[in-house]
């Protein structure tokens, strides 16, 4: 017979404690079985969309710690036995999970992390750039500075900024060329964006700017043609009503030194 003095041994003691205890031991053993699978399997890169949902397990993982924790203090404070085999199964499988990932890893059998992958190169080079503009009396074409960058892992020109490919009405023949040479849908191979400005110290207001296409004429590994038509001043930029062509047509040469990994000095 087991009196009141002797009530809380027989809880401790009793049935139900056997009960938790199993509980706990099996829970231990399926948190270690998931733990050796999680480091067994293929570490997934955390930037792409497997990664982000593993990420969102990961969040899970931890809200069930602060839970478990939660059940743990109210089970010691109330000394309620569901409490208790709750907190013992979930304390069994986190400690489980975590001790069976570290112990793989620890005999090294885990999966290695996934390699973080390189940033793309773009190499930069000094050039010379040239212009014509046709039928635009004054224009003085000479050859200038210009700046040439590479697509991302590639020495094939993308970019080529025009520092001074002429003159006129003493400003500066300045532009920028895009090359489109990926297959991009609903461009023409070939295509290339091209903006055209003239600068000069004394100017006061916004420099006249023209945004259109072109087209290659010559394409080689460092060098290039571009000939567009029908170029439009863009509106409101204008610093002087009729003092500019409404549109320009012509052609922009370009050639490109050595290829470098360092930036080039971006300027005339």
């Amino acid at each position: 017979m087991v009196d009141g003095r002797d009530q809380p041994a027989a809880r401790r003691g009793g049935p139900g404690a056997a009960m938790i205890r199993a509980l706990g031991v099996g829970a231990l053993a399926v948190g270690g079985i998931v733990g050796w699978i999680a480091a067994t399997s293929a570490r997934i890169p955390s930037y792409n969309y497997a990664g982000a949902v593993a990420g969102f397990w990961t969040m899970l993982i931890l809200l069930g710690i602060v839970a478990f924790a939660v059940i743990g203090l109210l089970a010691l404070f109330f000394r309620r036995r569901w409490l208790t085999a709750w907190f013992v199964v979930g304390a069994g499988c986190l400690l489980g999970l975590f001790g069976g990932a570290w112990l793989t890893d620890a005999a090294g059998l885990g999966s290695a992390p996934p390699p973080f992958p390189s940033p793309p190169v773009y190499l930069h080079a000094r050039g010379e750039a040239s212009a014509r503009l046709d039928g635009i009396g004054g224009f003085a074409t000479h050859s200038g500075s210009a700046d040439c960058t590479s697509g991302p892992g590639s020495q094939v020109v993308a970019t080529v900024g025009i520092w001074d490919a002429g003159e006129l009405q003493g400003a500066i023949y300045r532009g920028d060329l895009h090359m489109h040479n990926m297959n991009i849908p609903g461009v023409e191979p070939g295509t290339v964006g091209v903006s055209i400005f003239f600068w000069s110290s004394s100017m006061t207001g916004p420099s006249p700017q023209w945004r259109g296409q072109g087209r290659l004429v010559t394409d080689e590994p460092s060098a290039g043609r571009v000939a567009f038509e029908h170029m439009a001043l863009e509106v409101g930029r204008q610093p002087a009503a009729g003092t500019w062509p409404n549109e320009l047509s012509g052609e922009i040469s370009w050639s490109c030194g050595p290829w470098s990994s360092g930036p080039a000095t971006f300027g005339p």
